[in-house]
């Protein structure tokens, strides 16, 4: 570094301690995004040494920074969420690393993240100021280099889905974030600067970060909320974000549109959530995505839809889908998503839209609604819609989610009760396959507690004289196996080996040098067909690496040196002439 070079690095370290550190909110679908020109000069050359981040969250998989390369070689640098782990991952034209840090992060919590010598294989991090391990996924004991990107930084999510790669598809979504920090050595980057391009963020975060709207239930299938939402919502690109839960197989989520059959909607269809657009009124433009899997659980699914000029991008529970769609009539460019002010969650008016000629729904789903939000690109505006502020409404129950008292108005008899969307049989009755009514069984046995199939997930019901017990199947326990086991608790991964957890299964992620369903084989790198010793001496396995124990009369690291014992000092007398031989 020239002495200029080192005046100017220290004006801008100097410079950047001038900097207030204001707290930046990231609501779904926010995102700040940093051209190379307004970052501190030598920014990524400092993060090289130390690169710190203080931040809370909520979701627990996003992206948090994503730094790109101008060349276009998909050269890029990313620090992400996955599963509450917070991941690194870089790519440069030849080289591939990925890490993560070895502690799951609390969502709803400030932690202060830095990472020491990134270019160096000795790469160390901490939490909070607490000392904490890194697992190489992918590259071993390689230092990373940063200094030469010089693209855009991206903050906290992403305008479009193409503007990050290589990143986990299941972090390739918005994180709920209150950035209060982000630092290169001491270069500190002003986030309220009017040269950072922003969408959706807001300065300062709320004191309860992950708070959420007051649920409302649907409580039959002509269930309705009607809303007058295209003057809060111009939606060239704009996204909504919902999150619901049923065990409905069939009925609307909510639809868009206007009466002449243009619209976004999505319903259920044998349990399955389909996502519909047809961006004219012509039922021949109409393009549709089925989504897996199953939504019809009873748990709750967050559904972002997002739509730009010629795709949509579709999150559900964090799994990324993408419709692709053409506009038939090429000087047709809508200036809204829809050219309408209908928003429909729950049943369709069928006289007012003529897109229930077009989708057999049925009718609305039961269930539970929470958390509307529109956001639109172009004006970086986020609307959060109070369910309780519709024009009308039918069927709703506006005081929370109520899973036991919410059913089909046409239950077949009165001998039911109503448990978790669905209308049982109550205790001493069964339900009839020709009527489907619930008829009273024919038993010489009493009624026991096991009548009303207590037991969650096809758990095995046990009557007792003072109530029951529940067998669980592998994968969930409880009382009523009404939980998920999470196989991942008891840490099956060895070496080091990071857990992705599935229903009742888990897989593991080993590190450079291990293989194995558990990670629990050091591979033996001295099995390779080629000599790494050269046969001249006994090749020793290690961890990602080998040595070599040397016969004797060779030397060097894989003993591809033999030792000349005429050097450095002849060894023969009165003028004798010294011939080398092996070990001699």
């Amino acid at each position: 570094m020239t002495f200029k070079d080192f005046l100017a690095l220290l004006f801008f370290v100097l410079a950047s301690l001038t900097y207030v550190a204001v707290a930046k909110y990231f609501g779904h679908g926010a995102f700040l995004k940093v051209g190379q020109n307004n970052l501190p000069r030598y920014w990524w050359r400092t993060a090289e040494s130390r690169l710190s981040i203080q931040f809370s969250f909520c979701n627990a998989n996003g992206v948090l920074l994503y730094q790109t390369n101008n060349t276009g070689d998909q050269e890029f640098f990313s620090l992400f969420i996955y599963q509450q782990y917070v991941f690194y991952e870089w790519h440069s034209r030849s080289k591939v690393k990925e890490a993560y840090i070895n502690k799951k992060l609390a969502s709803n919590t400030t932690y202060t993240l830095t990472l020491f010598n990134l270019s160096s294989p000795e790469t160390t991090a901490n939490i909070n100021g607490i000392p904490t391990s890194l697992i190489a996924l992918i590259g071993g004991n390689i230092g990373i280099e940063l200094a030469f990107f010089d693209g855009t930084l991206i903050i906290g999510g992403y305008q479009q889905k193409t503007e990050v790669k290589g990143i986990r598809s299941q972090s390739q979504s918005f994180v709920i974030l209150c950035l209060q920090q982000l630092s290169a050595g001491w270069l500190q980057l002003n986030l309220s600067s009017s040269s950072v391009i922003s969408a959706n963020t807001q300065e300062s975060c709320p004191k309860n970060l992950c708070s959420s709207q007051e649920a409302i239930t649907f409580t039959s299938n002509d269930s309705l909320l009607a809303f007058d939402i295209l003057s809060k919502v111009p939606v060239l690109q704009h996204s909504i974000f919902m999150r619901f839960r049923t065990r409905a197989k069939h009925g609307w989520l909510f639809y868009l549109g206007n009466d002449q059959g243009a619209h976004l909607a999505a319903y259920l269809s044998q349990g399955y959530l389909n996502v519909s657009l047809n961006m004219i009124s012509s039922s021949y433009s109409r393009v549709s995505l089925q989504l897996q899997p199953r939504v019809d659980t009873g748990v709750w699914n967050d559904l972002s839809v997002k739509r730009s000029e010629s795709h949509l991008d579709i999150t559900m529970n964090g799994n990324l889908y993408q419709l692709t769609y053409t506009i038939p009539d090429a000087a047709f460019q809508p200036r809204y998503m829809v050219e309408s002010g209908l928003f429909y969650i729950g049943s369709v008016n069928v006289t007012a839209v003529p897109l229930a000629t077009i989708i057999t729904a049925g009718d609305s789903l039961i269930g539970c609604i929470k958390d509307l939000q529109f956001s639109d690109s172009s004006t970086t505006q986020t609307v959060y819609v109070s369910l309780k502020s519709s024009v009308s409404h039918r069927s709703v129950n506006m005081n929370g989610c109520f899973p036991h008292s919410a059913c089909p108005v046409s239950c077949f008899s009165p001998n039911e009760t109503c448990r978790e969307f669905s209308c049982q049989c109550a205790i001493g009755y069964s339900r009839n396959n020709s009527t489907l009514l619930c008829m009273k069984e024919q038993k010489a046995t009493l009624p026991t507690a096991c009548d009303s199939s207590p037991c969650f997930h096809d758990g095995k019901c046990m009557a007792k004289d003072d109530g029951y017990t529940c067998q669980c199947k592998a994968g969930y326990i409880g009382a009523r196996c009404e939980a998920v086991v999470d196989p991942c608790l008891s840490n099956p991964c060895q070496n080091g080996g990071f857990c992705v957890k599935s229903v009742a299964s888990y897989q593991c992620w080993c590190p450079s040098g291990f293989i194995g369903s558990h990670c629990e084989e050091n591979i033996n790198e001295c099995l390779h067909p080629i000599d790494h010793c050269y046969s001249h001496g006994r090749c020793v396995d290690g961890i990602d690496s080998f040595s070599c124990i040397c016969n004797a009369g060779y030397t060097g690291r894989r003993c591809n040196s033999e030792i000349n014992e005429c050097k450095p000092d002849n060894p023969c007398q009165n003028g004798g002439t010294c011939l080398d031989r092996v070990n001699k």
